[in-house]
């Protein structure tokens, strides 16, 4: 066969089929999320029709749901001018903006889908979401709860607004919001236990009991549901019923360390010590020696904390003194300041007349008294927003124990809280170059430096934690993210600029 009949079959080929029936059977393929097959076929049917829009908006879908944000963006564009569903194609352009961060595209686009298409229910609900985005979270429960109201068989609305009630520290509002959810869907355990979580926050043990025994019906063979069951027993001190449901936990993965910890605290609260030791040890042995951990590393290495506190408690408690020394310097050796390891040391140092008891049960009683004052302080700014009184704790804190980054960072908060940007400025300086990835640090650095007047700054700070993943919340969003026109927000230095001379500035402009 010569080379021109070899073209000629390829183009009987292409066009055996219409442009249509490509268009259908990518659909097809995109509903079975065979995503690179019917990317092919809308594909070939642009190649027969290049002008046909809805396969521009199906082929858009496509791409989006293959992470090709651009390209998505493009065909969903070119889908726009000759659309029987402008709305529908407007609200695909939206969730690509939102996915991509650039809120004040996504919500002119969410909100020329909602004009054109009102019962485009999610397209509502995605406009709540760049309310929270730039910071406005009063607004973005706001419009969950309108949507709520005319969506009576939807329960996403009902669920975020949970979330966010839960963000704002209201734990009442969300389990009222999740029992509304449930009223919906009532066969998802996940949202039983996330109701038993809000309940327990609440305070509401009787009910945080019911909602988590409802999801192991649900879910009999969940290890998270018998797992949040047994970590509420746990918690209200019921110890031999927890005991029992982390049991069954432990059937599945014996070796698994979270577990094994509040097991064996569980087994030491009904006075069996050697079998909580011999839990502790197990639990030890599988989170690796300290910076060896495989995966989880942060994760593991709290882990290994913890069970090395309990390891040297149940030492003491059953006299092995040796034993318990060991556990204790291996825990002090992983962290310097941790209170439960100085209190060990010291108290077997003590026992055995060692001289340098007396070092170690003192530096438990600066950690120590240094933490209730900072934990009192994170209560008056959680709990009712006396920013006076948690300075007062914080600074306690710090005059026993001037090393205390938590409480130093709780000051920074609460001079911000007060209003005081720049002796939150100042109060967080000294931290810069160890806490850079902490996310409370990185947090009230940005707000600290907006306050102050020093925007430019806080917008290269803004930029740092975006590089390095971290999550900041919406205190920090509406100082950046804030756009005039979206959503009530104020517009952020960087819109300013942008609006400016079209393009970002990451630093004041003289």
């Amino acid at each position: 066969m010569g080379r021109r009949a070899v073209v000629l079959a390829a183009l009987v080929a292409l066009f055996s089929q219409s442009a249509p029936q490509h268009r259908q059977r990518g659909i097809e393929l995109l509903q079975q999320s065979r995503i690179a097959e019917a990317v092919t076929e809308f594909e070939t049917a642009l190649q027969i029709d290049p002008h046909d829009s809805a396969t521009h908006f199906h082929l858009g879908r496509a791409l989006l749901a293959s992470g090709e944000r651009d390209r998505a963006v493009g065909h969903l564009r070119l889908a726009l001018p000759g659309s029987s569903d402008p709305g529908a194609v407007h609200y695909q352009l939206g969730t690509v903006w939102l996915a991509s961060e650039d809120l004040l595209q996504a919500w002119s686009a969410l909100s020329q889908a909602v004009a054109l298409k009102p019962a485009l229910r999610p397209a509502s609900f995605a406009l709540a979401e760049v309310c929270y985005r730039v910071g406005s979270l009063a607004a973005a429960r706001q419009r969950l709860a309108a949507l709520a109201e005319i969506t009576p068989r939807w329960p996403d609305p009902e669920i975020r607004a949970a979330e966010l009630a839960l963000e704002q520290g209201d734990p009442s509002a969300a389990a009222e919001w999740l029992g509304r959810a449930l009223d919906i869907a009532p066969q998802r355990p996940a949202l039983w236990m996330r109701r038993g979580d809000a309940l327990d926050a609440a305070f509401d043990h009787s009910g945080a009991e019911a909602a988590y025994r409802r999801a192991v019906q649900l879910a009999p063979e969940s290890a998270t549901a018998r797992l949040a069951l047994a970590y509420h027993f746990f918690n209200i001190q019921r110890f031999e019923v927890a005991e029992t449901e982390l049991a069954q936990v432990l059937e599945a993965d014996p070796a698994d360390p979270s577990v094994l910890l509040p097991y064996a605290e569980s087994l030491l609260y009904q006075g069996r010590a050697g079998a909580a030791l011999a839990a502790v040890e197990l639990a030890i042995a599988n989170t690796g020696p300290a910076g060896e951990t495989p995966a989880r590393p942060d994760t593991l290495t709290g882990l290994r904390i913890g069970a090395l506190e309990l390891q040297a408690r149940l030492l003491v408690k059953l006299g092995r003194l040796d034993d318990a020394e060991r556990a204790a310097r291996a825990l002090l050796e992983l962290s310097a300041r941790s209170v439960q390891g100085h209190f060990f040391l010291g108290t077997v140092l003590q026992r055995v007349g060692r001289p340098e008891a007396a070092e170690h049960l003192a530096a438990f009683k600066r950690l120590s008294d240094a933490r209730e004052h900072r934990e009192l302080g994170d209560e008056y700014l959680r709990l009712v927003n006396d920013a006076a009184a948690a300075e007062r704790e914080y600074r306690a804190a710090l005059r026993i124990d001037p090393g205390d980054v938590g409480a130093q960072i709780g000051l920074g908060r609460a001079l911000l809280a007060a209003g005081d940007g720049e002796r939150a400025v100042a109060t967080l300086e000294p931290l810069r170059d160890q806490r850079a990835g902490n996310s409370a640090w990185v947090s009230a650095w940005i707000q600290a430096l907006h306050m102050s007047g020093r925007e430019g700054e806080a917008l290269a700070a803004w930029e740092a934690a975006q590089n390095a993943n971290l999550v900041l919340g919406p205190a920090v969003w509406a100082i950046t993210r804030g756009a005039a026109g979206v959503c009530d927000a104020p517009p952020s230095e960087r819109q300013v600029y942008r609006a400016a001379d079209g393009r970002e500035a990451t630093t004041p402009r003289p």
